[in-house]
């Protein structure tokens, strides 16, 4: 539901009952019992109330080796510089399955057991969603080879900080590598403002 100030006196607010898309209010009065904010929540969708939206569903996995972990120099203008491995989840395949063939598609390795560890997520422009579900895991077989998603090589984790990091993984290794971190997000108020990020 959206909620959208309107008016501080109940004239304008008794015709809303009247509207189909209609939900409910919040109304809030001073120590005089004058209003100071009303607050009229609208019903998404023709159908009433919905908390369906949009919602573009992906992942990221972290393979690792002793003190290495396997990274990825994306290629392209969309999201270049260094990630791991990850991609969309197709239709009719779990998440896990979605990671297992989004690594050997982009590695050439098969990663065993991959553990969920966090989400990252945001609302986009357009009021949709988008997931990315990180995984990590150091059982694998297979022999490491580059796709035309980008090269693919072990690095020191020490190192990752100083590397050419594609945008938002500084903040993404947060998630994978701190225990006490399941969930990185985004949020802003209006378009126009940076994005602020939230870790939790």
């Amino acid at each position: 539901m959206s909620g959208i100030k309107l008016a501080d006196t109940m004239d304008q607010l008794l015709p809303l009952f009247f509207e189909e898309s209609f939900s409910e209010f919040f109304l809030r009065r001073d120590e005089q019992g004058k209003i100071e904010e009303l607050r009229v929540f609208l019903r998404m969708g023709e159908r009433g109330l919905s908390r369906e939206i949009p919602t573009e569903l992906t992942n990221m996995c972290m393979i690792c080796q002793g003190d290495q972990v396997l990274v990825q120099n994306r290629r392209g203008h969309g999201w270049p510089g260094i990630t791991f491995p990850g991609g969309h989840v197709e239709p009719g395949e779990s998440i896990t399955q979605s990671v297992i063939r989004e690594v050997w598609e982009e590695t050439g390795l098969t990663v065993v057991h991959p553990k969920l560890c966090g989400i990252k997520d945001w609302l986009q422009d357009d009021g949709s969603r988008y997931i990315v579900f990180l995984y990590k895991s150091d059982t694998f077989s297979g022999e490491l080879k580059s796709s035309e998603e980008g090269e693919v090589f072990w690095a020191n984790r020490g190192d990752l900080p100083s590397m050419n990091l594609s945008s938002g993984m500084e903040e993404t290794f947060r998630a994978f590598f701190e225990d006490d971190i399941s969930e990185l997000s985004y949020y802003r108020e209006d378009p126009a403002n940076d994005w602020q990020i939230v870790l939790e």
